[in-house]
């Protein structure tokens, strides 16, 4: 992903156009009210519609955690999150009642503002990024990789238009260095 990225950059720069590095606000911020907003009513609107649907290979594991109630939910964040903070984090994100819901939908309009805000002070009209942080993956695959969703995800938070581009294949040598990756993190 960084090689297509550099690669889009210099073309963009070879057509007059000036790239300045922008980091998003808070990400793990975002990708919890993103969770919360996606999970309103402790996710039971999306397992009913996957209930009433054809089972789809992959998506058991995630969705049957989303059946565990809410209370036994919070003791796992809690328990996992000396070891993975980042999941106990997203386990936390989803509302257990209209309160914490309103709550969430105030602080993505304050995210809101302030992401706007920010690009607006760097004078940024649009973004290049990659839209998840492995190349296109087969049907069954991003069920497992849940942490993927955090890129396209800020976009749906944000309310933003946003399009993607093919600007390069996989080669030979980006899967070579794929041996070098670490792979000891649950969070992908």
């Amino acid at each position: 992903m960084q090689r297509a990225v550099a690669e889009t950059r210099s073309r963009l720069e070879c057509l007059g156009h000036t790239l300045i590095p922008f980091n998003p606000l808070q990400v793990a911020e975002a990708f919890s009210l993103f969770i919360g907003a996606v999970t309103v009513d402790g996710c039971r609107y999306l397992l009913n519609k996957f209930d009433a649907d054809l089972e789809c290979d992959g998506y058991a594991s995630i969705m049957n955690m989303n059946r565990v109630p809410f209370i036994l939910r919070r003791i796992i964040a809690f328990l996992t999150a000396p070891f993975y903070p980042r999941i106990a984090h997203v386990i936390r994100a989803m509302p257990r009642d209209t309160s914490e819901l309103r709550c969430i939908y105030e602080r993505i309009e304050i995210y809101r503002h302030k992401f706007v805000r920010a690009m607006v002070s760097s004078n940024i009209d649009a973004l290049l990024c990659p839209v998840q942080v492995v190349p296109a993956v087969g049907h069954v695959y991003p069920m497992h990789l849940f942490a993927t969703t955090s890129y396209c995800g800020i976009f749906n938070l944000l309310d933003f238009a946003a399009g993607t581009v093919c600007v390069s294949k996989v080669t030979e040598e980006d899967e070579r260095m794929l041996a070098d990756y670490p792979e000891d993190d649950l969070w992908v």
